[in-house]
């Protein structure tokens, strides 16, 4: 790793700056398409034009520092939101969607992680907002969140964007627990923390750029987190 790298935004800018067109990551939505692609994808030139695109607007109406909830389903709109809180010095904090399906125990989740780590912002997807928007019904103090569907960002917004001043110390996100035995407890990883563990899985895997992976473990969990997107985009592989 470059000595210059010590964030997950020095990460990705160099990985675009290097290998703007290289695929990155795709959503499998099945094995095979009459297009011979698994579906939507994201190259590094791409995933960090939305990315910055998405800083730029948080950092409108979210101080850096603070901390965001990341509520998304599967998909690719997780990647960039994620990277965006790293572009705009945002400490992340990935929990699956609330599902109003399971109301008691996802919003349950929501409220202690909330509590806990006293977010000033959501981000999430337009087509979770109304399932949100119920539940917000029975948990009034989420309400003060600023919420944001990042995927109505127009990517132009990346003209304004303005790197952050981040350092390998600075908390990079939160990571939590299920809360299934207990009351959901944080871990905080930093930007060096982050890397570090992606160094120790190159290692320990030998993964390189000519390597490829296939990843099922949901984004909010550690392994999906770290070895299924940080990994990648250490390593330079799809």
């Amino acid at each position: 790793m470059a000595a210059s790298i010590s964030s997950l935004c020095d990460l990705l800018r160099s990985r675009a700056q290097e290998q703007p067109e290289a695929h990155a990551f795709w959503y499998m939505t099945s094995f095979y398409s009459e297009e011979g692609v698994p579906g939507p994808a994201l190259r590094f030139g791409n995933l960090d034009r939305l990315a910055r695109a998405i800083a730029a607007v948080l950092a409108e109406h979210v101080p850096a520092g603070s901390r965001a909830l990341l509520l998304y389903p599967p998909g690719l709109d997780f990647v960039t939101a994620f990277f965006a809180c790293a572009y705009a010095g945002i400490v992340a904090v990935p929990l699956p969607p609330p599902d109003p399906r399971r109301a008691r125990r996802t919003l349950a989740r929501l409220r202690a992680v909330a509590s806990d780590a006293a977010p000033v912002a959501a981000l999430t997807t337009l087509p979770v907002m109304p399932g949100v928007q119920r539940l917000l019904r029975q948990a009034p103090e989420l309400s003060s969140l600023t919420w944001i569907a990042t995927d109505e960002i127009d990517p132009g917004e990346a003209e304004g964007w303005r790197e952050p001043a981040s350092r390998g110390a600075d908390l990079a996100y939160l990571q939590y627990t299920s809360g299934s035995t207990s009351a959901p407890k944080g871990v905080m990883v930093s930007h060096a923390n982050a890397l570090a563990n992606c160094e120790a899985i190159r290692r320990a895997w030998g993964y390189g750029p000519g390597s490829a992976a296939l990843m099922w473990v949901p984004n909010f969990h550690d392994d999906g987190l770290v070895h299924g997107i940080l990994e990648p985009v250490y390593a330079r592989y799809p």
